[in-house]
């Protein structure tokens, strides 16, 4: 049997620190093939760094009212067993420019980022990435002008591709405490 299936630490409630549900309304987004990570060499979870290439940008979508839902399930297959990713939003906006963005989406391979309400009591599970190896792909986009729900706004959803799951749950993006984190999501856009 494989070292790499063997679990290695049980998990309890923290009392003092107890989760919280939800994610922070900006959802930031960037191009696959544009970025490269760097990974914690004890915590292979953890992504630590974002390098993005010369040049390019991650963008944020801002959200209102927990309008960005992002999730992760488990995908038990023949052969093996994946997780999807799956980010959920909605973006505000009208306009040729949103509409040019939105257009670019459909054909791209995304990564996301997403700040969690619950950050842990050093900060370490503050920030959450989706579709880091293998991306994710638009797999729907509605917009219902008179929904008064979304107010018009476009209802996106984000999923791993089918044929291209991810190997692991969404990695937690941290380096060395909250704050510099947080400086170092900022610095993408």
């Amino acid at each position: 049997m494989s070292i790499c299936a063997l679990i290695t630490a049980g998990i309890s409630p923290d009392c003092a620190n107890p989760l919280i549900a939800g994610v922070n309304d900006r959802l930031i987004l960037m191009n696959l093939s544009e970025v490269s990570l760097g990974y914690d060499v004890t915590e292979t979870e953890i992504v630590d760094s974002v390098t993005l290439s010369s040049g390019a940008l991650a963008y944020a979508f801002q959200g209102q009212n927990f309008s960005n839902e992002p999730s992760s399930r488990a995908v038990v297959g023949r052969y093996a067993k994946r997780v999807e990713h799956q980010v959920d939003f909605l973006a505000f906006g009208e306009g040729n420019l949103v509409k040019e963005q939105l257009n670019l989406m459909l054909q791209g391979k995304l990564v996301a980022i997403v700040q969690n309400q619950y950050e842990d009591s050093d900060g370490s599970a503050a920030f959450t990435m989706y579709g880091a190896t293998q991306g994710l792909q638009v797999a729907e986009m509605e917009q219902l002008k008179y929904d008064q729900e979304t107010l018009g706004a476009y209802r996106i959803s984000l999923k791993s591709y089918d044929q291209a799951l991810e190997a692991r749950l969404p990695n937690v993006f941290f380096s060395t405490d909250f704050a510099t984190t947080k400086a170092l999501v900022d610095a993408l856009l």
